[in-house]
């Protein structure tokens, strides 16, 4: 059976995070880390680890991270993730304000149908 690898990532240090068909599989990644990978409900995108041993983990809607991040990449992270939830914010009330308008002209095309009956 032919399965698909989503990606590899390898560590200088011999650990490794392995991602594919079949689900998931790291090692040598150290305790807090394999338990962000164990305990998150949601898909990594990337994991990375530095070499002294500070780690993040990126997700669709979220990262998590070490203690040894730079404050500077944590600042953007979190800058880009809320840029991220008010975009999403933005465009669900907008799908929802154009449902809205469709049901009511539906409503408004059919409201003289059931008058005439």
């Amino acid at each position: 059976r032919n399965k698909a690898i989503k990606y590899i990532r390898l560590f200088d240090d011999g650990g490794y995070f392995i991602s594919d068909d079949e689900g998931r599989q790291w090692n040598g990644l150290g305790e807090p880390h394999g338990k962000e990978l164990k305990n998150g409900s949601d898909t990594e995108c990337d994991v990375a680890k530095a070499k002294d041993g500070s780690w993040i983990v990126i997700r669709d809607n979220r990262y998590a991270s070490s203690t040894g991040i730079s404050p500077q990449l944590e600042q953007k992270l979190n800058s880009f993730y809320s840029q991220q939830r008010l975009r999403k914010e933005t465009r669900e009330r907008e799908i929802g304000a154009y449902v809205a308008r469709v049901h009511q002209a539906e409503q408004e095309r059919l409201a003289p149908q059931q008058t005439e009956r």
